[in-house]
């Protein structure tokens, strides 16, 4: 049985080149270098790159899929080191 129709789903961004970045950085290139050392490909990441999982979630090609969160930020939350939890 159908229900609605409905497919609920979320992007959830890394480090993305943007200007809210760039005022997130104050224009340094220090700080810049702090975000993109963190991240596991090196890098921060391009707007059309977030724009082509979009694209994807908007697609035939993701007709089952629902209820996810697809991460794209380069391996960001797999290379930052959890805190440890207090004892």
């Amino acid at each position: 049985m159908r229900r609605g129709g409905i497919r609920v789903n979320s992007i959830t961004p890394g480090h993305i080149g943007t200007d809210m970045f760039a005022g997130l950085t104050g224009g340094s290139e220090q700080v810049a270098e702090t975000f993109r050392s963190q991240v596991a490909l090196g890098r921060i990441g391009d707007p059309a790159e977030v724009s082509e999982a979009v694209l994807f979630l908007l697609s035939r090609r993701s007709s089952y899929v629902t209820g996810q969160e697809l991460v794209v930020d380069g391996g960001l939350l797999g290379s930052v080191p959890l805190a440890p939890m207090p004892s």
